[in-house]
């Protein structure tokens, strides 16, 4: 199937699983593997609890080696992850990335909500993402959309905080992909929001 996250053709995005560790994508986030992680940082692990004692996490596919992208939100809406990509005109693509919160169980704070931007565009979002990982489980929710290139020859694609507090707003973000859907011959309008 063409229209999900394994699109047609190969995931176009760089270290979307974060295998390769901090590289290969860009941050309006400092990056920073001193504990626990203030607002404003990140740090890509395999375990959540380690950047903070009251986070629950694990990577999405690969628990419990896997590695994964988390954060300690902003106190501004800001592009916790951002990739430039070569595209070809006129052509969909499936931009897709998997979230989660990481506050534990018990804890009542400012959910994260996470969108999907591209070329500065925001085309979807995660909304508030609930409270549910334990030491054991990790619940993550996909966040997916296809857009059309138009006359793009690049796409400036982003995970965009939304939830703009300094109480909560931790989440893990984990296997970005972006896959052509489409033969060049889509006719779709380019950047049209939701």
């Amino acid at each position: 199937n063409c229209g999900d996250c394994r699109g047609c053709g190969a995931n176009l995005v760089k270290n979307g699983n974060f295998s390769a560790g901090n590289a290969g994508f860009g941050s309006a986030l400092l990056f920073s593997n001193v504990y626990p992680l203030s607002a404003g940082r990140y740090t890509i692990t395999n375990n959540a609890q380690l950047a903070n004692g009251n986070w629950r996490g694990r990577d999405h596919t690969s628990p419990p080696t896997g590695l994964f992208f988390a954060a300690d939100g902003a106190l501004a809406f800001s592009n916790a992850w951002t990739q430039s990509i070569p595209v070809q005109k006129n052509t969909n693509y499936s931009f897709c990335f998997w979230v989660t919160n990481l506050d534990r169980v018990g804890l009542t704070l400012t959910p994260p909500n996470l969108a999907a931007v591209i070329n500065g565009v925001q085309i979807a979002a995660s909304g508030a993402l609930p409270v549910t990982n334990t030491t054991t489980s990790t619940t993550w929710q996909l966040v997916t959309v296809v857009w059309n290139s138009g006359p793009n020859n690049f796409a400036n694609v982003a995970v965009r905080e939304l939830s703009n507090a300094s109480s909560g707003n931790d989440y893990g973000i984990d296997d970005i992909s972006f896959i052509q859907v489409s033969p060049t011959s889509a006719k779709a309008g380019p950047d049209t929001g939701i």
